[in-house]
């Protein structure tokens, strides 16, 4: 005997039973991506209470900090393949359904498939300006640490000439030092 078609009511029935099932998907998805982004949330806070309390360098907070931002870029991309994933379900368990004609579903994976890539993007491009971002931190605090290295050093250079002009007022003073060589070093 041949199977016949689904009524209107089973397919409304069954279409609403996929809606709940992607919506639990997706639900249980987002709910996990907070959990994780939560923890990590917290473990950088950690971080940087170590770094304010002088109990790591700047170099290992952000060392630290961009394995946390590496952690919570995977989670991410991990939500929106899961979620590319379940819509690609849904789709084709309400093709099934409906007997949508393959090439329609083709069509419609690949518009899912692309919003998935569009997310993707989107995703890489932040993490690469937070990479930026902490490569830029300690490239200004490398620059800090040497502009003050260098006024020390000047500031040291400074008072040794002074101190030798000093020095050398006084030999002058004390008729040590000619005329002629008082002006020549001074």
């Amino acid at each position: 005997p041949e199977k016949e078609p689904p009524d209107e009511a089973t397919i409304a029935a069954l279409k609403q039973q996929q809606q709940l099932e992607l919506q639990i998907k997706k639900e249980t998805a987002q709910l996990k991506l907070s959990l994780t982004l939560e923890a990590l949330k917290k473990e950088e806070q950690a971080v940087k209470q170590q770094y304010e309390m002088g109990l790591i360098s700047l170099e290992d907070e952000i060392k630290q900090e961009r394995v946390i931002s590496q952690k919570e870029h995977l989670a991410k991309l991990e939500d929106i393949e899961t979620e590319r994933k379940a819509k690609i379900k849904e789709l084709e368990d309400a093709a099934k359904i409906s007997h949508l004609p393959a090439n329609l579903l083709a069509k419609q994976e690949e518009v899912a498939n692309l919003a998935a890539k569009e997310r993707i993007a989107k995703e890489n491009t932040a993490f690469d300006a937070a990479e930026f971002q902490h490569s830029q931190a300690l490239l200004n605090d490398k620059m800090a640490a040497f502009r003050t290295y260098t006024d020390a050093i000047n500031e040291i250079n400074k008072k040794g000439v002074e101190a030798r002009i000093s020095v050398l007022e006084t030999e002058f003073k004390e008729g040590n030092v000619g005329a002629q060589d008082y002006i020549d070093d001074r």
